[in-house]
């Protein structure tokens, strides 16, 4: 039998919108997540500042790899906010910042679901 009503244009169905919204909330939970493994990385590079390590050694090469990755991040920072009393407060700085962009992007994942 022929439906005597008109068909309304769909629009994005609820299973639909969901699904994406779900794919952001884990993509957004691997981006936290990625920044959570940075801060740590930023912690690691300064308690590595206060010990002497020897060049060759595989502490060294570690020290190396983190600082290639830590230091460019840093140094926005360390552009503006120069050391007191021989104390550098640019990582903790950096770590606020990168809390706040995770925050953010929490806010923004939470906002599309409810």
């Amino acid at each position: 039998m022929r439906r005597l009503t008109p068909r309304l244009p769909v629009r994005l169905s609820w299973r639909r919108r969901k699904g994406g919204v779900m794919v952001f909330l884990q993509l957004a939970n691997v981006l936290v997540k990625l920044l959570d493994f940075y801060e740590w990385l930023i912690v690691i590079w300064c308690l590595m500042s206060w010990f002497p390590i020897r060049e060759g050694s595989l502490i060294g090469d570690i020290a190396v790899v983190i600082n290639r990755l830590v230091a460019p991040y840093i140094s926005l920072f360390r552009r503006f906010i120069p050391p007191l009393g021989g104390i550098d407060f640019s990582p903790i700085v950096a770590i606020v910042a990168l809390s706040l962009v995770q925050n953010l992007i929490w806010r923004v994942g939470v906002g599309l679901v409810f």
